[in-house]
């Protein structure tokens, strides 16, 4: 990981020393401008050598500013907006740091561009606690806009799939269904949508709220509040992974101990905290918890929980968009050879899960019986396509009202079944022997193309395993077993 650049822009010798040594103890690599006027002339020094030629430059363009505001030939807040204004500035995090604690200051600093506020003297502590907390969130943005471009490539890429198949007569098939794939790529753009707006909520409401929050904590408080936030950052597995029964259970075991320390509202406290990934003993943070404004913290946790989360479901996203261009070449060349990966199933399944997680929440019961199998050899993208088309049509089939259930069992020493439950409407008998056709639907014309269950089936069938299905009303049933491990082709098989 590369050294993490800090630009510190002060007119005090003594304030500058000082920030230079706090930070280069923490393994920053800090820069020095001792007003505003030579702190722009850096970060265009910096922009300049990043647009040229040269492979490496002794100016780099900082990932921070600690920006004072009170300087003889050009003050913080006329450098904030100079910033703002340039595209190639503007995401640079700056941080306030000034003698200035009116409430008139912090309020201009916020509304110019400024992410956060530190009032001279200050406490080193607090300090590194906020630098570290911008550039987190700097880099999960950075993160996002990268799975952003990677969506637009991929997106690319299918259209210059579309235009060399379909002047391929051999290829006319795949053409249409590149032409009718159009729809598919609609759920992760609308995760990355969601992600997208779930970061800018939080960061635009409750993370506005952390500078006031710290303030109100001590020293002591606020390490505290950083490792619950690592504590559940950690538990983001259990979250998604965890049953219902698990955590209800997790619940009440919380609330026990908040009655018990006479932490309240423990109801508010304890759903929080359980959807931030915190579910056990809750003893080394019960100063915190104490305090006040113990829900305000908790959601806060919450918020910077949801902002992995939403990182997490954008690669998820990113990953499927893929997956559209990928099994479109399965489905073209089926029996193409390619190297599997073990694969752990209920993993696999949890990841769609949590994709189709706000479509299930009011009206949609999820019954997880998943029993302890072997990892399997597979294609982990083209096992969530399975996954998702499955799951998708069952929650369609139930207009997103009732029950589905999912089974994972090992069916012998060399096969394990997953099966999908749902209580919907069920399929009419005089289709049935339909539905894996390419291009049968029974929606409405722009509803749906009917390449579902086609494409599923040759992914299943590329996995040399099964799919079959029984329905009556109220139960339709999906089964889909596959081989712990794929044996490899005959030389008969291969593609000449």
């Amino acid at each position: 990981m590369s050294t993490l650049n800090i630009l510190i822009v002060d007119d005090t010798p003594t304030d500058q020393r000082l920030l230079q040594n706090i930070l280069d103890n923490q393994g920053y690599q800090t820069a020095v401008a001792s007003g505003g006027l030579e702190a722009i002339a850096y970060v265009s020094s910096a922009i300049s050598s990043a647009n040229s030629l040269e492979l490496s430059s002794a100016i780099t363009l900082p990932d921070l500013i600690l920006l004072d505001i009170q300087m003889p030939d050009l003050d913080g807040y006329s450098v904030c907006e100079y910033l703002q204004q340039d595209p190639d500035l503007a995401h640079i995090p700056i941080i306030f740091i000034s003698a200035a604690n009116g409430i008139a200051d912090k309020v201009k600093a916020f509304q110019i561009g400024g992410l956060d506020y530190i009032t001279k003297p200050f406490h080193p502590e607090e300090l590194l606690a906020r630098v570290r907390t911008h550039l987190t969130l700097r880099s999960l943005q950075q993160q996002l806009e990268r799975q952003n471009s990677q969506l637009s490539d991929a997106l690319h890429q299918l259209r210059l799939a579309q235009t060399h198949l379909v002047i391929s007569e051999k290829m006319a098939v795949l053409g249409q269904l590149v032409a009718s794939m159009a729809h598919e790529m609609n759920t992760p753009l609308g995760v990355i949508r969601s992600s997208a707006s779930a970061t800018d909520e939080f960061l635009n409401h409750d993370f506005l709220a952390l500078p006031e929050l710290l303030s109100q904590l001590s020293i002591p408080e606020q390490f505290t509040l950083m490792e619950m936030i690592q504590v559940a950052l950690n538990g983001t597995t259990w979250v998604l992974q965890s049953s219902s029964r698990d955590r209800r259970t997790a619940r009440r075991q919380l609330i026990q101990q908040l009655d018990s320390h006479q932490i309240s509202p423990a109801l508010d406290i304890a759903d929080l905290l359980i959807d931030s990934g915190i579910h056990q003993d809750l003893s080394p943070y019960q100063s915190i918890l104490q305090a006040p404004n113990a829900v305000e913290i908790c959601r806060i946790i919450y918020g910077f929980t949801g902002l992995y989360r939403a990182n997490q479901m954008t690669f998820s996203a990113v990953d499927r968009a893929s997956t559209v261009v990928q099994a479109l070449r399965r489905y073209a060349y089926v029996g193409d050879p390619a190297e599997t990966v073990e694969t752990d199933l209920v993993e696999s399944l949890e990841t769609v899960l949590t994709l189709y997680r706000s479509q299930m929440r009011n009206g949609v019961e999820v019954i997880r019986d998943y029993q302890s199998v072997p990892k399997i050899g597979g294609f982990p993208d083209a096992l969530h396509q399975i996954w998702s088309n499955l799951i998708n049509n069952a929650l369609q089939a139930m207009e997103f009202q009732g029950t589905l259930r999912i089974s994972l069992q090992q069916k012998n020493d060399q096969q394990v079944e997953i099966t999908f439950t749902d209580s919907g409407k069920g399929i009419p008998e005089v289709i049935q022997a339909q539905i894996f056709e390419p291009f049968f639907t029974t929606k409405a014309k722009g509803e749906g193309n009917g390449l579902g269950l086609s494409i599923i089936r040759t992914i299943v069938e590329q996995h040399q395993g099964t799919i079959a299905f029984t329905s009556r009303p109220q139960e339709t049933r999906f089964t889909v077993t596959l081989p712990l491990t794929i044996s490899p082709p005959k030389a008969s098989d291969e593609a000449p």
